[in-house]
Parts: structure tokens; sequence; C-alpha cells
């Protein structure tokens, strides 16, 4: 008889598979370098809808870059194929990419081709949600430029497209989670409110993470706005375990710069002037 303890058997990804559900089984799994072994076999195999889901990949795991290589190659081949739809998916990508890298002319420029391409395809339940896509991004430029009539236009707008289907809970989130903030920044604060936690609702029944802690980080900011600063600081601190799931990236030094900020403020708060 040994003490050796029992070497737990190697894990498999379910068969029947395709080689992207296997990626994705990976990827949901953190395993990310068997992920990128079957992205590389699934762009052999399936090249633009590969091309997509591996650039999501690349982005959640931070490699900006790389993302950004993905979606260009994409949008080359959609100008080979002359494909209006694989074009406008690129140029979306690209356009969230160079926002979220602060890169906001780039961003507006590449979200207008992108509706330009999608506007250009057939209509079908996939073109409607592109337009949508669109128009909500769109939304997010006229949102950081200070142009909030218009956000709060384009946001109704993909908010009708994508309530036709009642599936498309992501983009429905989405829409919601913009409204709040439309709404926060003209201090319409019960809208704002009952908006964001809409979109916390739908992003819990997705359970997706990264959604979830943007809506608290964004509930965090309402609170914050209102001087309520030890609120604030629960749900950002809420947001930050929940962003531990996530692959490290800018979201997570967005949260814990904004948690030290809130903390500062919560202090000179409660901070008694008679004892300076």
């Amino acid at each position: 008889m040994t003490n050796d303890l029992p070497t737990p058997a190697e894990l498999n990804a379910p068969a029947g598979q395709t080689t992207l559900e296997r990626a994705k089984f990976w990827t949901k799994l953190g395993c990310t370098e068997q992920a990128r072994a079957e992205f590389a076999r699934a762009l052999l195999e399936d090249e633009p809808t590969a091309r997509v889901a591996f650039g999501l990949f690349l982005r959640e795991h931070g490699d900006w870059s790389a993302a950004v290589d993905q979606f260009q190659r994409l949008l080359n081949l959609s100008r080979q194929r002359n494909d209006a739809r694989w074009r406008a998916i690129a140029w979306n990508n690209l356009a969230v990419l160079h926002r979220e890298a602060g890169q906001l002319q780039l961003a507006m420029s590449f979200q207008q081709r992108s509706f330009g391409a999608e506007s250009a395809c057939d209509e079908t339940d996939e073109t409607s949600s592109g337009l949508a896509c669109d128009l909500s991004n769109l939304a997010n430029d006229a949102l950081l430029t200070g142009d909030y009539r218009t956000a709060l236009r384009l946001l109704t707008s993909a908010l009708q497209l994508d309530l036709r289907d009642a599936a498309n809970l992501s983009a429905q989130a989405a829409d919601w989670g913009g409204l709040g903030l439309v709404h926060l920044m003209e201090h319409r604060f019960a809208d704002s409110l009952r908006c964001l936690k809409k979109s916390l609702r739908l992003h819990r029944q997705l359970e997706d993470p990264r959604g979830i802690g943007c809506n608290l980080l964004h509930i965090g900011q309402f609170w914050a706005t209102l001087g309520a600063w030890s609120r604030a600081e629960m749900q950002i601190e809420r947001a930050i375990g929940v962003l531990r799931e996530l692959p490290r990236g800018e979201i997570h030094a967005e949260a814990e710069s904004l948690l030290e900020l809130t903390r500062r403020q919560r202090r000179v708060r409660e901070c008694d002037p008679l004892c300076n």
C-alpha cells in the first residue's frame, strides 16, 4: 500500500463537437493553450466564423493588437469575397477595440462604416440584429462625446429592434445598460437605476461575468454621483469580485482605480474636521 494520491483523469472535450465548439469549451474552462490550438484548427475549417470567435477570445484575454489583427484579416477577407455582412462585423469589432483603447475618432469612423455595410445587406433577422448593434455602439460614441440626446435616441431605436428577438438577451442587456448611463449623465436618477438594474438582471440570467461586473461598476458610479460613497464602494467591490473570473485586462485596472477613488472620497467624508 502506498501513500500516493490518485491522479485525476485527463479532461477531454465532449465527443461530437466541432473544432470551434471545442475551442469555446476550453475557453470556458480557462484552458487557454488548448483553446488557442483549437482556434488555429478552426480557422482552417470555417475561417470567417472562427476568426470572429478568435478575435473575441483575444480581446477577452487582453491581447489588443492580436485581436485587431484578426478583425483586420476578416475585413480583408470580406473585401475579397465582396461580403457586406462580414465587412460590417469586421468594422464593428474594430470600432469596439479602438473605442476601448481610447481612440475615439477612429472608433467613430469604423462604426459608421459598419453601419453603412450593414445597411447594404438584405433585410433578415441577422441584419436587424446587426443594425441594432451598430446603433448601440454609435450611441456609445455619442455618450463619450457628451451628446446625450443623440445617445438616447440611438439606444431607444436599438432596443426596439432587439426586443423583436426575445432570445437576444445580451443585446437587450447592453441597450438597457447604455440607457442607464445616459439617464445618469442627465441626472434622471430614478430612470438610471431602473435601467442599470434591468441590465444587471439580464446579465445574471445569461451568467455573463463581464456584463455583471460592468453593471455593478456603473451602479457604483451611480451611487458615487449621489455622494453615497459607502454604497458606491460596496458595489465596486462586488464588481471586482465578479471580474476576478475573467482574464486580467483593462476593465480590472479601471475597477481598481475607481475603488481607490471611492475609498478616498469616503474617508474624506468620514473625517472629523475638528481632529485636523
